[in-house]
């Protein structure tokens, strides 16, 4: 895939063509840009938030495996195959669903796409935290299972889209490069290095379930990108329109 991509023609963009001294912006211009960026939207700063504070969960997910194997009963090669081929199926059924309707929810509501996950998140959160304390194989467990991996494909698309659309086009890849950075070294990092250390302190109180209970926790967390993404749609349009007549000017 990379050697065919190598042949493809970069297609020159209309911002770049009307104005080339933007193409090689040195170092510190870049992120003076970046920092003006962050500080002239309120709305972008929320949507990134909001991401950082999902990740906080999925980084806390690397200890699904255990939580499957050592508190549900699993065999763990068994439930490693099932839950990657559900992990497949619903991801992808989720990063389709996601761009498609959060797209029409800007048309049609004119609101941003972090109102759509405001309310994707705000109501399937509650079935997250359920299914972790239901007996294994039961409908509401492998439902929770599915929907934590379809949310996880919705999440992507919308938010991304969002990050791009609030910035100038000259600085749209610094962004998401800021973005991803914070998604992995914030989000990620603590959800994974918080999670290991939280269980081994449930541990250490002789928690019975210290991966339900991390898990659960940690999901909690991962709830306050609610209220981000409800103020981030909801600044949304005006954030966009101001950054439009700037950059137009």
């Amino acid at each position: 895939m990379g050697i065919v991509a190598f042949f493809f023609k970069d297609r020159p963009r209309k911002h770049l063509i009307d104005n080339p001294d933007e193409v090689n912006l040195s170092f510190l211009e870049i992120v003076s840009t970046l920092r003006q960026a962050l500080t002239s939207s309120n709305a972008l700063i929320l949507t990134i938030a909001g991401g950082v504070l999902y990740h906080v969960a999925l980084g806390a997910a690397v200890f699904e495996q255990l939580w499957y194997a050592q508190e549900r009963g699993f065999e763990r090669s068994e439930i490693a195959q099932l839950t990657g081929i559900i992990g497949v199926v619903a991801g992808l059924a989720g990063n389709l669903f996601g761009g498609l309707m959060s797209d029409w929810w800007l048309r049609t509501f004119n609101q941003g796409r972090p109102m759509f996950l405001f309310w994707l998140t705000l109501l399937l959160l509650p079935l997250g935290i359920i299914y972790r304390f239901v007996e294994p194989n039961t409908f509401i467990f492998w439902l929770g299972v599915v929907i934590g991996y379809f949310q996880l494909g919705c999440f992507y698309g919308p938010t991304f889209s969002t990050v791009q659309e609030l910035v100038p086009p000259k600085i749209r890849a610094t962004v998401v490069a800021f973005y991803i950075l914070c998604l992995n070294l914030i989000g990620l990092t603590f959800g994974s290095l918080g999670g290991g250390i939280f269980t081994d302190i449930l541990r250490s109180f002789d928690v019975i379930e210290p991966y339900t209970i991390m898990l659960v926790t940690f999901s909690l967390i991962a709830g306050l990108a609610i209220p981000c993404y409800y103020f981030g749609g909801k600044i949304y349009e005006s954030d966009r329109k101001r950054l439009l007549e700037k950059f137009n000017n």
